[in-house]
């Protein structure tokens, strides 16, 4: 049996979309928190999550 999902990534992948936007209410209302603040370290992480899954599930599917 083959697993389609990777029940964690899609989780982390929903806090970093979360993290983007906090982040960017908290550039638009000008409060500063030390991690959240910075947005741009979320949309990495959601990117990078975003391209392992799309790889992984083309991987599955060629398989």
């Amino acid at each position: 049996m083959t697993r389609s999902r990777v029940e964690c990534l899609d989780g982390l992948r929903a806090l970093a979309a979360m993290w983007v936007l906090v982040g960017h209410c908290l550039l638009l209302t000008g409060w500063h928190l030390p991690v959240l603040g910075d947005p741009a370290l979320g949309v990495d992480l959601f990117i990078m999550l975003s391209g392992f899954l799309m790889v992984f599930h083309y991987q599955l599917r060629r398989d």
